[in-house]
């Protein structure tokens, strides 16, 4: 059985949670729109035709655009983290929480670029210049302190009972006994190389997102996994660990496994 990558809620919070969250995806995908300029008018500008461009010329706005990106990833974050309880396992679920986001922003940006696309509208967000990996990154790094800062806030009480030491075990790439699951088992170090091993891999397949990595047949896991892996939740020494490292070594393109599997 997987491991579950949300705390247990009652279903009237959940409900909660998607309410307010179908509001503010309403509210920013209207601001998105705003920021879309004529798919001509970027033409022009890699042709350097000026007959081409909008009559007044639209001015380039990727730190607004930034700006609003990093709300949107706030806003929604928040909505879902704000109704997190406080125990051992809050610190798993707030980074996957921070990677569902990042990727729930990057599907209403996709969106918006479609609905852009039609006959009767020809525009888009490309004119900013922001690619959509840049766009992650905004999220990613807004979403960083609301983390640090619910960690802090709601940091468990320390039990006052006397405990017995552990008998100290080596501990292999420096790695930390993970404990009750409140911290990465896996070094900083570690975790940026496993950052750096998934971006060469998306590199090298031309991918955006991490789904069609983590949904690809021959991955060896399935989403939970694939965030405790990048967040340095997942053993080294696991066997999911190294069947993925080997697929992503291989560098192979990613074959979508079947809904039942």
């Amino acid at each position: 059985m997987e491991p579950s990558d949300r705390p247990k809620l009652p279903p009237n919070v959940y409900q909660a949670i998607e309410s307010a969250q179908i509001k503010i995806n309403n509210y920013y995908w209207m601001r998105f729109m705003d920021f879309q300029v004529s798919i001509a008018a970027r033409n022009a500008e890699r042709l350097g035709s000026p007959s081409l461009k909008p009559y007044p010329p639209k001015a380039k706005r990727p730190d607004a655009l930034r700006a609003v990106l990093a709300r949107y990833a706030r806003d929604l974050f928040a909505a879902e983290a704000s109704q997190y309880p406080a125990d051992d396992g809050l610190a798993r679920f707030l980074f996957l929480l921070g990677e569902r986001t990042v990727e729930q922003v990057a599907d209403t940006i996709a969106s918006v670029e479609e609905s852009g696309r039609t006959p009767f509208r020809r525009v888009s967000l490309a004119y900013h210049g922001l690619s959509m990996e840049e766009m992650r990154e905004t999220a990613r790094e807004a979403i960083k302190p609301l983390i640090d800062g619910l960690m802090t806030e709601r940091k468990p009480e320390q039990s006052t009972a006397v405990q017995e030491p552990e008998p100290d075990r080596a501990k292999p790439h420096g790695k930390r006994r993970r404990g009750n699951g409140d911290m990465p088992i896996c070094t900083q170090a570690e975790i940026e190389r496993r950052a750096k091993m998934l971006r060469e891999y998306k590199e090298a397949n031309k991918l955006e997102a991490d789904m069609p990595v983590y949904t690809a047949r021959h991955s060896g896991l399935h989403k939970p996994q694939f965030y405790e892996w990048l967040n340095g939740f997942l053993s080294p020494e696991s066997a999911t660990t190294r069947n993925f490292e080997r697929f992503l070594t291989a560098k192979k393109p990613p074959i979508p496994r079947n809904i039942k599997d």
